[in-house]
């Protein structure tokens, strides 16, 4: 299914729109990202799977983010050595040149399979034309509280759980837009979003309700989730 024609997105990338393509998965880096039979490098869209590995000073060292490993494992199973059928949105390539897509093995579409079994985050889904698909597929996760959505901070409770990492969700009343983080306000804590030189996150404006990741904090009288990634997140 290619996406409807947009002349102004045209003019930004002549590639646009793009048909579906059917391609052999050779391998799987992690949980979001597998490798061609040619080598072409695909990113999945609309998700981000916990780390394995990362850059540090030039040199690639294995990390252990919960459920990094766990949604590799997942991945490999749906997808290597198998024909996937790759869809595309508006965006079709990184910064780091890896192709965007929607990948389907036998019509379903991988990308919210692994979101919705708890297996990565959500990624600035808001942008994606197929974001209502990934909004219940975040939805699920969080109701069954499956793999990273185990956890779900709860006003009443916050004293108890300082310290942890989980998902928040509500009213946004204002946003602040800092030099090194964004503050987003709510009524029983500040979301803290560090910004490593992005802007602040689309779409969040005061009035949503809105979904948010990170570690409870607790300074003076005030909760704080501190959260280190901007595309985390999820706009009821």
């Amino acid at each position: 299914m290619a996406v409807s024609f947009d002349p102004l997105e045209f003019l930004k990338n002549p590639d646009f729109p793009k048909k579906p393509e059917n391609r052999l998965v050779l391998d799987v880096i992690d949980g979001d990202t597998i490798i061609l039979e040619n080598g072409e490098k695909v990113r999945y869209l609309g998700i981000d799977a916990p780390e394995t590995h990362k850059k540090e000073d030039g040199v690639w060292i294995n990390v252990k983010e919960p459920f990094g490993n766990e949604a590799t494992t997942y991945n490999k199973m749906l997808v290597k050595g198998k024909f996937v059928e790759l869809r595309y949105d508006a965006e079709t390539k990184d910064i780091y040149n890896r192709t965007l897509a929607y990948v389907y093995v036998n019509g379903v579409m991988l990308n919210t399979k692994l979101l919705s079994e708890g297996m990565v985050f959500p990624y600035d889904i808001t942008k994606l034309k197929e974001h209502t698909k990934f909004k219940l597929a975040f939805l699920n996760a969080v109701k069954s509280k499956r793999g990273l959505y185990k956890n779900f901070f709860i006003p009443a409770k916050l004293y108890e759980q300082i310290g942890l990492y989980g998902w928040y969700r509500g009213k946004v009343n204002s946003v602040y837009n800092d030099k090194n983080k964004v503050i987003i306000n709510t009524d029983y804590l500040d979301i803290q979003i560090s910004k490593k030189g992005k802007s602040k996150p689309y779409g969040i404006n005061p009035g949503k309700i809105c979904y948010f990741y990170g570690k409870l904090n607790r300074k003076k009288d005030r909760y704080i989730l501190l959260s280190e990634n901007s595309h985390h997140f999820v706009i009821e």
